[in-house]
């Protein structure tokens, strides 16, 4: 009884280790053209910030939304703050960011 128990014990703790992980969410597709829409979004902004890295990208048609981790520009301090973008595609295919929301 005692044995049984202390395997269930164990399998429980491995299986809340095994669920702790800090997994990198995946973002299957091309962020490049979205990261030149932010960062001409900040310029034109003057918020001095860059993406650190994107947490989701979902495309719609000629609209898309995304969420970044942002960075000071010179990435000095290394933190990172959530925003959440909205795109809205150009005649010439590129994107535009049209907004933001700071999460």
């Amino acid at each position: 009884m005692k044995k049984t128990i202390r395997l269930l014990i164990l399998a429980m703790t491995l299986c809340l280790l095994a669920g702790c992980g800090d997994r990198k969410p995946a973002v299957a597709k091309n962020t490049i053209p979205f990261e030149r829409a932010i960062a001409d979004y900040c310029r034109a902004h003057n918020y001095g910030m860059k993406v650190k890295e994107f947490v989701s990208l979902k495309v719609n048609g000629a609209k898309a939304e995304a969420t970044a981790k942002m960075q000071e520009a010179e990435g000095t301090y290394g933190l990172a703050v959530k925003w959440e973008f909205k795109f809205q595609k150009q005649p010439h295919g590129n994107w535009k960011a049209t907004a933001h929301t700071a999460k």
